[in-house]
This record gives C-alpha cells, sequence and structure tokens, in this order.
C-alpha cells in the first residue's frame, strides 16, 4: 500500500496481526470529519418556511405568537429596515450598533421575525427553534439577537406616566386604590459566563441568570419601564432602589410588589396569593 513512512503519517489504523495499514480513521479523526460534514450539510440545508406553513391553517399565526396575520405582517412592514442591519459592536457601548450594512440570510424576513416572536411568546430552546426552522443553533442564535434590537429600535415607546396620569390609574384598582401598577423581578437563564460567574449565580432560583425588572399597569394590560441586565445575584429590592423609578415616584405614589421588596419606599409589599376561579378575592 505505497511507502510506510507516508502510510505512518496519515491518520489511519496499522492491522495488529498482519502489520498492513487499513483504511479505519482514528476515533478522533472520525468524529472530526463528522463534525465537518455536519456543518457542510448545515450550510447547504434549505430554511423551512414555518411562514408560510402557518397562514395556511385557519387559524393563522394566532396560536404561535398570539398576533394575526395582518397584525404582523403590520409590525413587518415597521421594522424591517432594522432587521436586515447588521449589528456592530462599538468600544464605547455595551449594546450592538446598527450600521448600514444588510445583513445576509438565508431566510425570509417573514420567518427572521416569526423566529424572534416564536421565542419571545413560548421561550422555546435554540434546539427545537433549529429544527422547526430547519437552521442551525448558531444561526437561531444570530436571528433572534438581531431580532430583538430591530423590535427594540421599532417599538420604543414604552413611558412612564406622568403624576396627573399616576393619579387617573390609582382609580383603577379594585382592591389596592392607593396604587397605580405592580412591580416585579423575573428571571432570565444564562450559561455560566465565563467572568464574575459568582455575580449571575441566584440562590434563590438556583441558577446562573440576569434579572428584569417590569412595572405594569394590570387593569390595562400595559407595560410602563423595563429595567434589564442586573446580575442574578441581586436582590429584587437592591435592583428596584437602583433605577429611575424609584426616583421618578412622588410621596403619595405607590407600587404593589411581592414580599421580596419589603422595606422599600413607596412599595407596598405584601405576599401574593394566587386566587383560583373560585376564590373570593381580596
Amino acid at each position: 500500500m505505497g511507502d510506510c513512512k507516508v502510510m505512518a503519517a496519515l491518520a489511519v489504523m496499522k492491522a495488529a496481526d498482519t502489520g498492513d495499514f487499513e483504511y479505519l480513521l482514528h476515533a478522533a479523526l472520525r468524529m472530526k470529519v463528522a463534525i465537518q460534514v455536519g456543518r457542510s450539510e448545515q450550510a447547504n440545508r434549505v430554511p423551512i418556511d414555518v411562514y408560510g406553513q402557518a397562514i395556511q391553517q385557519p387559524s393563522g399565526l394566532k396560536p404561535m405568537v398570539h398576533f394575526t396575520t395582518a397584525e404582523f405582517n403590520e409590525l413587518l412592514v415597521e421594522c424591517q429596515v432594522h432587521l436586515q442591519r447588521r449589528r456592530v459592536r462599538s468600544s464605547f457601548s455595551a449594546n450592538p450598533l446598527h450600521s448600514d450594512i444588510v445583513r445576509p440570510s438565508k431566510m425570509t424576513l417573514q420567518n427572521r421575525l416569526l423566529l424572534t416572536l416564536l421565542w419571545l411568546a413560548k421561550n422555546k430552546t435554540f434546539d427545537d427553534l433549529g429544527q422547526q426552522f430547519g437552521i442551525s443553533k448558531s444561526t437561531v442564535s444570530e436571528e433572534i439577537h438581531h431580532g430583538i434590537y430591530a423590535l427594540h429600535d421599532t417599538l420604543d415607546e414604552i413611558h412612564f406616566p406622568t403624576p396627573e396620569q399616576r393619579e387617573q390609574l390609582r382609580a383603577l384598582h379594585r382592591h389596592m386604590k392607593e396604587c397605580f401598577g405592580s412591580v416585579d423581578t423575573t428571571a432570565i437563564r444564562i450559561s455560566r459566563p465565563s467572568a464574575t460567574p459568582a455575580a449571575y449565580w441566584s440562590r434563590h432560583h438556583h441558577m446562573y441568570c440576569t434579572k428584569v425588572q417590569v412595572v405594569t399597569v394590570p387593569p390595562l394590560n400595559i407595560i410602563v419601564s423595563i429595567d434589564a441586565g442586573f446580575p442574578g445575584s441581586v436582590q429584587d429590592k437592591t435592583a428596584y432602589e437602583s433605577t429611575a423609578v424609584a426616583t421618578m415616584l412622588q410621596p403619595t405614589d405607590r407600587l404593589l410588589a411581592d414580599s421580596a421588596y419589603r422595606g422599600t419606599p413607596s412599595l407596598i409589599a405584601r405576599p401574593i396569593r394566587i386566587l383560583n376561579a373560585n376564590s373570593e378575592t381580596d
């Protein structure tokens, strides 16, 4: 089978009984070849038209993302320019900034937006979304990354109510007349960070996470304030005290919160009791 020195340099196995070289790759090389083949197959894969399949159904997109097809298409028109822009990182900003460079993608704009909305609505894993849309896990991550910022640039319309508006909102609460809204913090699971992992470990949730604080007006089902990016180890009360909301409230303003905020000025913190359909409200 040719020169022994040449064959010995190749990643083939030498038979113990005959001494002949056989075309049997080492385990490490077999895995490397399999990875390369998998990447090649992913590169040549044609994405699945999930949007096209969904609109053929009588219920349309509603079960997937809680949007009618008309509402979805209206949102697409508003954010399609932002969806196509490539994001670049600035050394002076932690958030990616958009550029005028068009970002190439095999996915249609409809499916790129649907992928992001589906992740937000259903919280599916990247693996599940990759299988559903026929794309790789890394492509799912990239599309959602750009999709989130595209939605932010398009829908940056969250405004904290003025003192006059807060006075009007207080009348909407049936059981807590002194409150104009509610505040709470939710934890979003992340992978173990390579830098300062202890800061992102939540002893309460027993996982690595970041926290997002949201102020809502429940009777109107609207969000009036969002503060994101708190490390998982930060307590809800501490997170609230570092936000602009804590400085904007007047002495007569009150927000309803759970017991994690106990002792915070301007908040009425008490345990939240979950009521079923047959329970009497407080």
